[in-house]
């Protein structure tokens, strides 16, 4: 299931690092509009330059690791902040698609993305107080599908950064996004299949593919912000977003792992009854 269905809930636990991730993408977002944004766009840019400052705010607040009280004040103010900053983004979407930020080198599909990654933000703050999803399996193929789609897009994002003269660079790009597009029909199956179960050897299998696939895509996306951080490939890909994207994709291997730990604790008993039944 997608992270904009109703009841869809992160897989992660909420902690301090994650909370400070979170803060620090959603820092980027706010310039990445910013220095996207035309010049005669004046309100909207001022309006990203004050998220960038409140979520640079948050982030050096939470990072203090306030106790008790005033740190459930921070996570609230967080919370609003994050839920006005997805707003802010859609609004933005939504002048894109009717062709009134002319000039602009934001595109649709890079605001829709920096949106589903603020309201999963949002979903995983409100699991600091809300309870967790009924079914676990339900988390988990739904984490499948948000971090398989955002990375398919981000190799469309350097594809489209990249200079065309950089053949290697956008070959190897496209190819990797032609698998990410895959596995995000194959994971998008698995959501539906396995919705309200358990556990199965095919989930297990699935999430090995990917963690695989994740390893590929860090290792690329870590060449590609070497390479725009030494000017040594002909792209405009701006060394915030090549930081950005690499930041992320190893963040995704890092939740990749969390769940490998959850699938570790059944994947024993599912062995099981398959020698069970082989018997």
């Amino acid at each position: 299931m997608d992270i904009f269905c109703r009841g869809v809930k992160p897989f992660p636990t909420p902690s301090l690092a994650e909370v400070l991730f979170w803060l620090r993408i959603m820092r980027d977002h706010a310039q990445f509009v910013d220095s996207g944004l035309p010049c005669a766009e004046s309100g909207l840019k001022i309006e990203a330059q004050k998220f960038a400052a409140v979520f640079g705010d948050l982030e050096e607040r939470v990072a203090k690791d306030a106790p008790g009280e005033e740190f459930s004040r921070l996570i609230a103010a967080t919370t609003q902040a994050v839920g006005k900053f997805f707003a802010f983004k859609r609004h933005i979407l939504h002048l894109l698609i009717d062709c009134r930020l002319c000039g602009s080198w934001l595109t649709p599909l890079f605001v829709d993305h920096m949106s589903r990654e603020a309201l999963y933000f949002r979903k995983l703050l409100k699991k600091i107080t809300g309870c967790a999803m009924a079914f676990p399996v339900d988390a988990v193929v739904s984490e499948n599908v948000f971090w398989v789609r955002g990375t398919a897009d981000h190799f469309k994002f350097i594809r489209g950064l990249a200079d065309p003269a950089e053949r290697g660079l956008v070959s190897r790009a496209k190819v990797l996004g032609d698998k990410f597009d895959v596995l995000n029909l194959q994971v998008r199956d698995f959501a539906g299949i396995l919705w309200h179960y358990r556990p199965t050897n095919e989930l297990v299998r699935l999430e090995v593919d990917l963690r695989v696939a994740s390893g590929e895509a860090v290792d690329f996306f870590t060449a590609a912000e070497s390479l725009t951080a030494r000017c040594a490939a002909a792209t405009v890909i701006p060394p915030l977003l090549a930081g950005h994207i690499r930041r992320e994709s190893e963040h995704w291997l890092a939740v990749l792992e969390i769940i490998r730990r959850f699938l570790l604790q059944d994947g024993e008993e599912l062995d099981d009854d398959d020698e069970d039944e082989d018997d």
